[in-house]
């Protein structure tokens, strides 16, 4: 006797061949196959290589930042060691005086130490009657790294503002971060569970699968994607064709426009049951869980079945 059924859904296809007793199942799951041999392979002891059927959910959870991290980076030079680091000490003093001044705490201000490095400059000089180039110390840089820990975006912006009026421009990292990531992390899984539990309700409840199927295995995978990963970048420009007319010159370098890159806030890109309704209209951080859950095909029963029976015999 033989039966092949196809069952396709959203997240998974099993296919089931039965003849003369014999029973064998596959599910193939949304991961690349390599042949006939599927990467995500879950074989339940003792089922001799038996394929599991696989349901899987995703749920999304966006949180909102309550604090931003914004890395500001003073430099000083100098001839000496000393005395570009007085002059760093300085800057970053008044910086941190100006800052206080808007609003933000000494405790939330810290300074990092960065380097010290040695500038070299060429200078010409006659070595053993031959004119060489030689690199000559001329004078130190001295940089650290003023971290700043805020509340908002507004706060941000005013911060900002203060560090170009004192000529501090570099600007290492502005980054997002939230207290709350712990419990979201929990209920983003509690919802990819629920998706997953829903899905598998709706098919093996049909008359597809009149004997119920047990869950052997599962696995979860969760992440956190912060808002420094959901930028975009591009080029928006039209590039001029050049042709060759009466005011061609080969002879003469060509300097091009500056074709500054266009960045904006892309958000996640996500696939899943239960992903955020709201558009990605500002930064926040997107708490993701993605749960599979693993139940016996009808093979793997029929397997165990037929190993009661010889044991009978």
């Amino acid at each position: 006797m033989l039966k092949i059924i196809f069952i396709v859904s959203s997240t998974f296809v099993v296919f089931w061949l039965a003849v003369s007793g014999s029973a064998h199942a596959q599910a193939f799951g949304n991961t690349p196959t390599d042949g006939n041999k599927t990467t995500n392979d879950f074989t339940a002891p003792g089922l001799n290589n038996i394929k599991l059927i696989e349901v899987s959910g995703a749920a999304e959870i966006r949180v909102k930042p309550t604090e931003i991290r914004l890395v500001l980076a003073t430099v000083a030079e100098g001839t000496t060691a000393n005395e570009c680091q007085t002059a760093s000490s300085q800057r970053v003093q008044k910086l941190s005086v100006d800052l206080q001044k808007i609003g933000i705490a000494q405790e939330s201000i810290f300074e990092d130490f960065i380097s010290i490095l040695p500038i070299y400059e060429f200078e010409e000089m006659e070595l053993k009657k031959f004119t060489v180039m030689k690199e000559t110390l001329v004078r130190f840089r001295f940089q650290s790294n003023l971290h700043l820990k805020l509340t908002d975006n507004a706060q941000a912006s005013r911060a900002l503002r203060v560090a170009f009026e004192n000529g501090i421009t570099d600007i290492i990292a502005f980054d997002y971060w939230s207290p709350d990531l712990e419990a979201a992390k929990t209920e983003a899984f509690q919802k990819a569970i629920a998706a997953a539990r829903a899905k598998a309700k709706i098919i093996f409840d049909s008359e597809l699968f009149p004997e119920k199927l047990p869950m052997v295995n599962f696995t979860e995978e969760g992440r956190v994607i912060f808002p420094k990963d959901m930028y975009s970048s591009y080029q928006n420009t039209i590039e001029q064709s050049l042709t060759t007319s009466y005011n061609w010159r080969p002879d003469i370098p060509r300097l091009n426009a500056a074709r500054p890159m266009t960045t904006y806030y892309r958000g996640p890109e996500l696939t899943g049951e239960s992903l955020s309704r709201e558009l990605p209209m500002k930064p926040e951080i997107s708490v993701v869980s993605k749960v599979n859950l693993y139940f016996d095909s009808p093979a793997a029963l029929r397997h165990d079945n037929d190993d009661k029976n010889d044991d009978k015999k």
